[in-house]
């Protein structure tokens, strides 16, 4: 009765964006369900079509999070499910080949924050679960916004747990042959820096590695790492850009440029004054 009377008020308001209240109660509904995981793609292609804010989309993945918590390898696998080439219920990377490159952007960052969401719940008991599916899920999805949103999300509670463990594999991530998860690096360098009294050394360590990289993705990636910090850690990203600002490489130069545009004009005007 509950899921008539919810699909009843779905039809009776066309493709209004749901309530954050309306989404929960939703999605606890559907992951009560056997066939939870159709139901679930039910909800989000609604609110896909609906033009729902992706910010509320983090409600579903919460809760998928915190049933993860509680039988990890069920939800584990279902996550992964939704990335994978043989996903059932998801728009998968076969099927997102055949749609135009916006819709595809749109399906991934949507699914993106939902997955992201969930492993951010789940990191605080299987962190190190939480970071091998994240892996997965960005060698597989290898898309911008899908990438940015787990590297910006998923680890966000894990550094407090372990910062060592978290920050070596965002290094191994930057040494990658893979653009993706370079990139996935600096998202990840990125969310640590939210937070103040972190050891910026050892963030310093995996951006270092990649500010002469040519990959116009991974270069953007390092400029917006690079731009938080003048929040929180001004004095660090001074220290840090004018380690660099000598090299003649036209990729670090643009780096710097870019990383630095939150700073005062005349700190900007200083840093890169002796570049010809």
């Amino acid at each position: 009765m509950v899921w008539l009377r919810l699909r009843r008020a779905k039809k009776s308001c066309g493709k209004r964006p749901l309530k954050a209240a309306e989404i929960r109660r939703w999605t606890l509904f559907a992951l009560q369900k056997e066939d939870f995981q159709k139901r679930l793609v039910e909800e989000v292609n609604y609110l896909f079509q609906s033009k729902t804010p992706f910010a509320l989309l983090r409600i579903v993945g919460e809760e998928i999070g915190k049933k993860g918590l509680v039988e990890p390898d069920k939800w584990l696998a279902f996550l992964e499910s939704l990335f994978t080439e043989d996903g059932k219920y998801s728009y998968n990377a076969k099927e997102l080949r055949e749609t135009e490159k916006k819709r595809k952007g749109l399906i991934y960052g949507a699914w993106g924050v939902i997955i992201s969401f969930a492993l951010k719940v789940m990191g605080q008991q299987y962190p190190q679960r939480v970071v091998e599916s994240a892996g997965r899920y960005i060698l597989e999805t290898q898309y911008w916004s899908a990438v940015d949103a787990v590297g910006y999300y998923a680890f966000r509670d894990i550094f407090d747990e372990d910062t060592d463990c978290i920050l070596g594999i965002l290094k191994d991530w930057a040494c990658s042959r893979n653009k993706w998860l370079r990139r996935a690096a600096t998202y990840g360098i990125t969310s640590f820096l939210l937070k103040q009294g972190r050891d910026i050394e050892k963030a310093a360590a995996v951006l270092d590695i990649l500010m002469e990289d040519g990959d116009r993705d991974v270069k953007k990636g390092v400029g917006i790492a690079l731009r938080h910090m003048t929040k929180h850690y001004k004095a660090n990203l001074i220290e840090f850009v004018n380690r660099w600002k000598e090299t003649d490489d036209r990729h670090t130069r643009w780096i710097i440029k870019d990383g630095i545009r939150k700073l005062d004009l005349q700190e900007q005007k200083e840093i890169m004054a002796e570049w010809r």
